[in-house]
């Protein structure tokens, strides 16, 4: 990128060490877009299948697949949206990968357990999403 773009190797490389906060640039780009709304907003999770062949990637499991109505293996990512209700539309703000370790804090968990445990983690974004629309 250096050598073919318009700055030095340096620029970029301080560019790509910085951490990028991906949910607030999404609530904010979802501001943007949902200003012709009336800013009737829900907050929305959506579990979504992913499959994937392998014994060793991390977070492998069973997991629920909806197209193909079975139980299959692969991985599971919760999907977590605003809606705005007169646009009828849905931006991604953020997506969690199912992480169901077998430990004291987890041991008892169902994936019902997990979802409300991400869930109410999001809470204060989601909230901070409502209000950033105002």
């Amino acid at each position: 990128m250096g050598r073919y773009g318009k700055r030095g190797e340096q620029c970029y490389r301080q560019t790509t060490e910085r951490s990028v906060d991906w949910l607030e640039m999404n609530m904010r780009l979802s501001a943007y877009a949902f200003k012709k709304g009336t800013r009737r907003n829900a907050i929305a999770i959506d579990p979504s299948f992913i499959k994937k062949s392998g014994k060793c990637s991390p977070y492998m499991g069973s997991f629920w697949s909806g197209c193909a109505g079975a139980v299959k293996r692969g991985f599971e990512i919760l999907g977590i949206g605003v809606v705005d209700v007169d646009l009828h539309e849905c931006m991604m703000l953020k997506a969690v990968q199912t992480t169901l370790d077998k430990d004291k804090e987890n041991d008892d968990m169902s994936l019902y357990d997990w979802y409300a445990k991400i869930s109410d983690a999001q809470k204060r974004a989601s909230v901070d999403c409502i209000t950033l629309k105002k």
